[in-house]
């Protein structure tokens, strides 16, 4: 996989160690973070990291406020 900028990366657990380098070396590449965590701190880790967007994944229907965001977004599995 070669991410390319302005490609699109979703970083579960954005907040964590592998996280937020994950989140770094991606919007090093020119890349748009999403990013999830489970706490206002964490949500703010994220974006202090550099993520784009920025989700609770404890916040029930998260997973729509994702989806609404990526729907003109191409998505490689």
């Amino acid at each position: 996989m070669n991410p390319q900028a302005a490609e699109t990366v979703l970083v579960h657990g954005g907040s964590g160690g592998v996280g937020l380098a994950t989140i770094q070396l991606a919007r090093s590449r020119g890349m748009i973070v999403f990013a999830t965590a489970g706490t206002e701190e964490g949500l703010e880790l994220c974006k202090e990291a550099g993520a784009t967007h920025v989700f609770n994944h404890r916040k029930d229907g998260y997973t729509q406020e994702v989806r609404a965001l990526i729907e003109s977004v191409y998505v490689r599995l």
